[in-house]
């Protein structure tokens, strides 16, 4: 570089260059940004690497083969196997107990209460309606003694008295 000094002039004229350069730079810059992210520009520009490439994603992508955990040749075999998981995953089947009482226990229970139920019902209704008749109490009973010679209590009845 010189180590003159720069006219005003000539200063102007760098950064006009320096502009127009500028201009022309971004434009290559967006142009091959462009095509660094378009796949279609590597696949033109690079067929058999790209082929190589998506062969080996695909053989990463796709799971191996599981292998038989036991060999299975017969028939046999195979109902065995489906026997020993059946019983390994079931609960063992309960063997049915067949007995005469419970199966007829709810139902001989239901009607023993219902029996009960109604011969409570007709013998207190029997006693209620004597003793609003006014019929024997329980102490006047027959062959229940003297009136109140049980309890030392008398039951006075109303007297008519006639004038």
């Amino acid at each position: 570089m010189d180590s003159q000094p720069l006219t005003a002039d000539q200063i102007r004229e760098q950064m006009r260059a320096i502009r127009r350069d500028l201009r022309a730079n971004v434009k290559e810059i967006v142009v091959g940004t462009s095509q660094m992210f378009d796949w279609k520009n590597y696949v033109r520009s690079f067929p058999w690497a790209t082929i190589a490439t998506a062969a080996v994603i695909g053989y990463l992508l796709v799971p191996r083969r599981r292998e038989a955990a036991l060999p299975l040749e017969t028939k046999e075999s195979l109902e065995n196997l489906t026997k020993e998981v059946k019983a390994a995953v079931a609960p063992p089947p309960r063997e049915p107990s067949f007995s005469l009482v419970k199966l007829v226990w709810p139902v001989l229970s239901t009607v023993v209460l219902r029996v009960g139920t109604s011969y409570l019902t007709q013998l207190a209704t029997s006693l209620l309606d004597l003793q609003n008749q006014g019929g024997p109490s329980p102490s006047n009973r027959p062959g229940a003694g003297p009136a109140g010679a049980d309890q030392g209590m008398s039951v006075s009845r109303p007297v008519k008295v006639r004038k």
